[in-house]
């Protein structure tokens, strides 16, 4: 008997095993044990794999034997093929990590798909990284990020997967761009702040906004204030730090120096001073260091002024210029741009000189006196003489027109030169009364023992010398003016008359009364 009925509805998840639908018969005799086998045709509609394709088919179910305890009694008849349909496979997939340098394009890990057929052909879409924070440029910061793929499928049997798509832990990394460039010329004036040459930079991400902070190194350089030193330096300035909204996405690369210039601070000398003096006749003056300024001179720094000064000329002046000549010592000297100072001033006073009349003796003639004996200087300095005096010598004082005998005044006057402070000292002119000179011949043999001995006696007129004199000595002396025919003697103070020299002086045995013309208060008897 023919055994007729249907197929019910088939269906399996591509992949795995088919699944035919559940066999029912419309005449199998109440009783019979019969089982139907339902075969599935997969011809044409098969994968790579060799699986049956995704999808929903109308008649590839049929019945291909009959089996049971009564199956001998039935052959197959006609079955309604109720439909089988295939689903699709559920995939997974992975993410590896991935990492690039800020600025660059990103490089999303591969994504694997898990539960692909052997055989089959499927490729997952292309991961991305999931940003979120831009810098000024537009660029992903830098940061770990996730990953994500979408659902899309792709290859010859795609179609028999489905894919919910997969999001990653952050195992994406985006790490800091060294920043290379260039640190310009820098430079300050001594003991200023430095300042560090301006910075540009050889790839810095259009758009992003990034300061540097340059150092300037100063080690080893250091004057005594801790400033860095005068002079050209080619390879101490460095960046230090960056900063900036978008500074996080960089590292600090390669910055060439174009080099470092301290130049020199301006330094004034001021307080040297110069002592007053007393003209000496030279420019020479005598300058003072102690109490020096130094304007513009940073503390700490040792800088020294030594100093010599003229005078502008040598003459004698009140406030005279005097011209300096400055040099300079100390450990920071170099450091410093020096303005001398080039003069100050002091006063040259007047030197003492002293002009003394000479004295002058003349014997009584009945004339005037007129004029001097010259005079003697004293205080002209560094060689000068009276040439260096202006005017004429004028004598003055009693001496002028004196004529009697007695002392009178010699009074210097009429020199001047300002560069001395003129003393004059008078001088005395002594007239005295005239003079007769006696001579006395004296034996060589005769020798004075006593004012008594009157060998020889004689009456000398007054005022007079008497010279006494034989053939070997001549002894003169000058005696008070006796009277006119007074009897006078001689005494020896040592020596013989008759032989060896002598001095010898009177004595007074009696008073009477002078004038010009002699008469004298005392007279003396000379014997010889």
């Amino acid at each position: 008997m023919a055994l007729n009925g249907s197929i019910g509805a088939g269906g399996n998840t591509y992949g795995s095993a088919l699944v035919p639908g559940a066999v029912s018969y419309s005449d199998l005799v109440s009783g019979d044990t019969v089982t139907a086998t339902v075969n599935v045709n997969t011809a044409g509609n098969t994968s790579s794999s060799g699986n049956l394709k995704v999808g929903s088919y109308g008649s590839i179910q049929s019945v291909s034997a009959l089996g049971g305890a009564d199956a001998g009694n039935y052959s197959i008849g006609s079955f309604s093929d109720g439909g089988y349909t295939v689903s699709q496979l559920a995939l997974s997939g992975t993410i590896a990590a991935g990492t690039s340098v800020y600025g660059s394009a990103l490089a999303p890990g591969a994504v694997t798909l898990s539960g692909v057929m052997l055989g089959d052909t499927v490729t997952p879409g292309t991961a991305g990284v999931d940003t979120t924070t831009v810098s000024g440029s537009g660029k992903p910061i830098v940061g770990s990020y996730t990953q994500s793929v979408g659902t899309t499928l792709g290859g010859t049997d795609a179609g028999n997967y489905s894919f919910a798509g997969s999001t990653s832990a952050a195992n994406y990394t985006i790490t800091q761009l060294a920043l290379n460039g260039s640190i310009g010329a820098g430079g300050n004036t001594y003991g200023s702040a430095l300042v560090p040459g301006a910075v540009s930079y050889s790839d810095l991400v259009s758009g992003d906004t990034v300061t540097a902070t340059v150092n300037v190194n100063t080690a080893g350089n250091t004057s005594s204030s801790g400033n860095l030193k005068v002079g050209s330096y080619g390879s101490i300035q460095s960046v230090s730090a960056l900063g900036g909204a978008d500074a996080g996405n960089y590292s600090i690369g390669s910055f060439s120096d174009g080099g470092y210039t301290v130049s020199q601070l301006a330094l004034n000398i001021g307080g040297i001073t110069v002592s007053n003096k007393v003209y000496d006749g030279t420019t020479t003056a005598s300058v003072d260091t102690n109490g020096a300024s130094y304007s513009g001179l940073v503390g700490g720094d040792v800088v020294t002024v030594a100093a010599s000064g003229s005078f502008s000329d040598k003459n004698v002046g009140i406030g005279k210029t005097v011209i300096l000549s400055s040099s300079y010592s100390g450990g920071d000297v170099g450091n410093y741009s020096i303005t001398d100072q080039a003069s100050t001033t002091a006063d040259i006073t007047a030197a003492a000189l002293t002009i003394a009349a000479n004295a002058a003796s003349k014997n009584y003639d009945g004339t005037a006196y007129s004029g001097g004996n010259g005079v003697t200087y004293s205080g002209f300095v560094n060689g000068e003489n009276s040439s260096v005096l202006s005017g004429a010598l004028v004598y003055g004082g009693t001496s002028q027109g004196a004529i009697d005998v007695g002392t009178y005044s010699i009074d210097p006057s009429g020199l001047s030169d300002s560069n001395y402070n003129i003393t004059y000292q008078n001088g005395q002119l002594q007239i005295i009364p005239e003079t007769t000179v006696v001579q006395v011949v004296v034996p060589t043999t005769n020798q004075i023992t006593s004012p008594t001995d009157t060998t020889q006696h004689f009456s000398a007129p007054a005022d007079m010398t008497v010279e006494i004199a034989n053939t070997q000595t001549t002894i003169t002396q000058t005696t008070p003016p006796p009277l006119v025919n007074e009897p006078l003697y001689i005494g020896p103070i040592g020596g013989t008359i008759g032989g060896d020299p002598g001095t010898f002086a009177g004595a007074p045995v009696s008073e009477g009364s002078n004038d010009n013309q002699g008469k004298k208060n005392d007279s003396q008897n000379m014997c010889s």
